[in-house]
């Protein structure tokens, strides 16, 4: 008995060590005891205890097996080996412990505390959710479990339950700088922009060299798109902390943002001076140069994005849409599969691979592609939308429904609200319901109108310009100075008006390579601008030399040729290349020019349905449209005059009426000798790259004539600004 209570004292005296941080005179202790007595369970999970709190966990796991070998009823032991599997990674022990000891004693909040938290590193936030809920509930005081529940509902969205324990955390701590950043985080992603701000100052006040805060700031007025003050916050988070990647990348992102490319540039090439291996750098630097047409370079870096981290799922997305964008096809589709195989729930992927399917005409494939967007995010507008241009949807489909119940949500994005609308706006038209189209139609646009505003009175004096300086004096003042070059095919006019038929007609003859819409040219004109004045087209044509229009030329035909080496001739059917007409005429004067054209109310009704994902900024008011639309036949008038018989129109409806006279016109035109195949263009296994895609792959049909005879009642106000008068 005497010896029972000796050793009884020797464990509360090595317990009492251990608790002070003693741990060589704790450990001595138990080690005699096991001498005495190897089996004594105390001892043993105190030996533990020890070996947890060096980091050795291995023999940890041995001294607490001993303890619960001797005594298997124990609910702290197990909690503490739970405690030595989690630190060794081995998370499933880890889990089987800490039940095993809840099931001896459920009423210890630390134990539902240290499975919340290896539930937490599963990120498996409901079970997490609902150990730190008990936690709290047998401690209320549990600062941490809190804290980690706060945590969980920001994440989840659950802003005010989020608010709401971290203000009681700040009550009890309130010079707390942790709890005071991820409460101003938390008012951030709730909407709460000025409490967010209040509260990142009052955390910096207690800390002025918190320099996570100073960055949180400029992210927090990034979204607020107060370009100069993100980069003043990221300014001073780098002074703070000159080696913080993410502020450089981020300063890179609003520079970039704010089409201040060569700071951008600048900024992302420190950044990767900062941190070679911070892989998000060259991600965003690779889409930096793809936004500014540069594609070798976005390609290169892309590729050195995935070299260091071959897991990096953006990386081959982001290159995936690059080639897709480039009609890269293969390269493309290995590319998005490679993303998914990743990370297979990527909805974007998915989305964007059943793009390319249906710009192939692959239909089917584009169909079950967008379906399996919507089964990894059944919130995914873009891929409804994209769904219905490929699936003619039934009443009874559960993506109609689906689409008008999501409209019915308040908390929607313009985007979002623009995506559904546009893709109830087709399926109603499908059921041949015009009304209802005619309205979601409306509300699409009224949302893209949010998205894009439009500026009328910088378009019109921008064409007033453009008419001013291309006068007849000036083509013959510049005349003979651009290149030889007979390469070039534009195809031009308005969007909608059958510039992908032509496009496709032409592809298919064994000389020509249809390379889609290319903004080449605009991209060449923004890189002449002057950097003192900032000049942007027309106006930086007006002292333009020899060389800069041979430059001009040469940078074109680079690109281009690099679609396709071997063609004779390439075609570019960037439609909006009507206000450039005069500037080809000078670059490339042996360039061929075909104007597209089609009825006025089906053409813009077109445009008016097809609502696009950028630029376009005249599409979505009737009025506007019509205006725009006279705008643009009062340049091309100017352009026919100035160029006489230099530019061959191609008109949809007689196209349609008279498809082999007009194909063998467009033919001579081009210089090209008629080729029997050119009648059956539909086809082609040539993917398109425009919103045409789904009609060009199928033989000439003529219900696009007139249709906007369905819509008629709608129209009023765009046949109004056309002027326009039925024949």
């Amino acid at each position: 008995m005497n010896q029972a209570l000796s050793i009884n004292d020797a464990i509360q005296k090595s317990s009492a060590l251990f608790n002070q941080g003693k741990l060589q005179e704790s450990e001595t202790i138990c080690r005699s005891i096991l001498a005495a007595s190897p089996n004594n369970a105390d001892a043993n999970h105190i030996l533990g205890l020890i070996a947890i709190r060096c980091n050795n966990h291995s023999d940890a796991i041995k001294f607490i097996k001993n303890a619960i070998n001797a005594n298997t009823n124990n609910a702290q032991f197990y909690d503490s080996i739970g405690n030595a599997y989690a630190l060794s990674k081995n998370t499933e022990e880890a889990i089987r412990s800490f039940k095993k000891a809840l099931s001896l004693n459920n009423t210890v909040a630390k134990t539902h505390y240290n499975l919340a938290n290896i539930y937490l590193q599963k990120n498996d936030l409901a079970e997490a959710k609902e150990y730190l809920k008990t936690a709290i509930k047998l401690n209320p005081e549990h600062i941490q479990a809190i804290y980690n529940l706060s945590l969980i509902y920001s994440q989840e969205g659950e802003y005010g339950k989020a608010e709401t324990l971290l203000l009681k955390l700040n009550n009890s701590s309130p010079t707390d700088i942790r709890i005071l950043y991820n409460l101003a985080n938390n008012y951030a992603k709730a909407g709460k922009h000025q409490k967010a701000l209040e509260t990142y100052h009052k955390a910096i006040s207690i800390k002025p060299d918190f320099f996570e805060a100073y960055f949180s700031i400029g992210n927090l007025y990034r979204l607020l798109n107060d370009s100069d003050n993100a980069i003043k916050n990221y300014q001073q988070s780098l002074r703070l902390k000159p080696d913080l990647v993410e502020a450089k990348n981020n300063m890179a992102i609003v520079y970039m943002e704010n089409k201040d490319y060569n700071n951008a540039i600048f900024h992302f090439a420190e950044a990767a001076k900062i941190n070679p291996q911070y892989t998000f750098t060259f991600l965003n630097f690779a889409n930096l140069y793809k936004k500014i047409g540069d594609t070798n370079q976005a390609e290169a870096l892309y590729k050195k994005a995935i070299k260091l981290d071959p897991n990096f799922t953006e990386a081959y997305y982001n290159l995936a849409s690059l080639y897709s964008d480039t009609a890269q096809i293969d390269m493309a589709i290995t590319h998005f599969e490679k993303a998914i195989a990743l990370n297979p729930r990527h909805a974007p992927a998915f989305k964007d691979l059943g793009m390319v399917y249906k710009q192939m005409g692959k239909f089917e494939l584009a169909t079950k592609m967008f379906k399996s967007a919507i089964s990894f995010d059944p919130t995914f507008a873009e891929a409804y939308r994209e769904l219905s241009s490929v699936k003619k949807l039934s009443k009874d489909d559960a993506e109609l429904s689906a689409m008008q119940e999501m409209l019915a949500q308040a908390k929607l994005t313009d985007e979002e609200r623009m995506h559904l609308s546009f893709g109830l706006a087709r399926a109603y038209e499908g059921l041949n319901e015009y009304d209802d189209a005619f309205k979601h139609l409306s509300q699409a646009n009224l949302s893209r109108r949010k998205l894009f505003p439009y500026n009328k009175e910088a378009i019109q004096t921008s064409f007033n310009k453009i008419k001013a300086l291309f006068s007849s004096e000036f083509i013959e003042k510049h005349k003979g100075l651009g290149s030889p070059d007979k390469t070039p095919i534009f195809i031009l006019g308005m969007p909608r008006s059958g510039s992908s038929l032509i496009e496709q007609i032409l592809a298919t003859h064994s000389k020509v390579y249809g390379a889609g819409e290319l903004n080449y040219i605009e991209q060449s004109l923004n890189s002449i601008s002057s950097a003192s004045t900032d000049l942007k087209y027309p106006d930086n044509l007006n002292n333009i030399d020899k060389d800069s229009l041979i430059q001009l030329a040469e940078s074109y035909i680079k690109r281009v040729r690099e679609h396709a080496p071997d063609a004779e001739y390439i075609i570019d059917k960037m439609p909006q290349n009507f206000v450039y007409i005069g500037l080809i005429k000078m670059i490339l004067p042996k360039a061929k020019i075909i104007h597209s054209t089609r009825d006025a109310m089906d053409t813009c009704l077109s445009i008016y349905k097809h609502g696009f994902y950028e630029g376009h900024a005249y599409a979505d008011n009737l009025q506007d449209l019509g205006e725009y639309y006279k705008l643009y036949q009062d340049l091309m008038n100017h352009w026919d005059k100035i160029f006489p018989e230099s530019i061959h129109e191609v008109n949809y409806e007689n196209l349609v009426a008279k498809q082999e006279e007009e194909s063998r016109r467009l033919l001579n035109f081009c210089d090209l000798p008629w080729e029997e195949e050119c009648l059956s263009f539909y086809k082609t296994k040539r993917r398109v790259h425009t919103a045409s895609s789904t009609q060009v792959k199928k033989a000439i049909y003529k219900d696009s004539v007139k249709l906007w005879k369905k819509f008629e009642q709608h129209l009023q106000p765009l046949k109004q600004a056309l002027n326009y008068h039925d024949n």
